[in-house]
């Protein structure tokens, strides 16, 4: 296999294909390589913002991979802190004002449920967030 010289050139062709082709949804995670597909797809979609779908997602603690950076356990998890200082970190990756879809990553069940609910409707209230999604919450275990 030849080495790829310049990976964003070569990824920028494979996202202008997708998009020629109609594709306009795209999935990101801050911690997707460390936040650095958020600033590539930030730069990459800037023309685009509005003929896209931009979602990404909060709750797992880059800080426990990051050996420059000493470990910050209100970095990860599902309570306020956590959701506004990684969509906040997100959004300024992304140069956006908001995501279309945030995803819960993970339910981590430590956080209660209300302050949980409350922030995460208080991030769309406030315009950052368009939608909410959630892989692996199973809410059915409130009622």
């Amino acid at each position: 296999m030849e080495k790829v010289e310049n990976l964003d050139e070569e990824s920028k062709k494979v996202f202008d294909l997708y998009y020629e082709k109609g594709g306009n949804f795209i999935d990101t995670a801050c911690s997707y390589n460390l936040g650095e597909s958020e600033r590539f797809l930030g730069d990459y979609v800037s023309d685009k913002r509005s003929d896209v779908v931009i979602s990404t997602k909060f709750t797992l603690n880059n800080t426990t991979v990051q050996k420059e950076r000493r470990f910050n356990p209100n970095f990860g998890g599902n309570h306020r802190k956590s959701l506004v200082e990684n969509l906040d970190g997100s959004l300024k990756r992304l140069n956006m004002s908001y995501v279309d879809i945030l995803y819960v990553h993970v339910y981590e069940y430590r956080t209660p449920i209300e302050e949980f609910m409350r922030s995460l409707d208080d991030v769309v209230r406030s315009g950052k967030v368009n939608e909410l999604l959630s892989y692996s919450v199973f809410f059915y275990k409130y009622y």
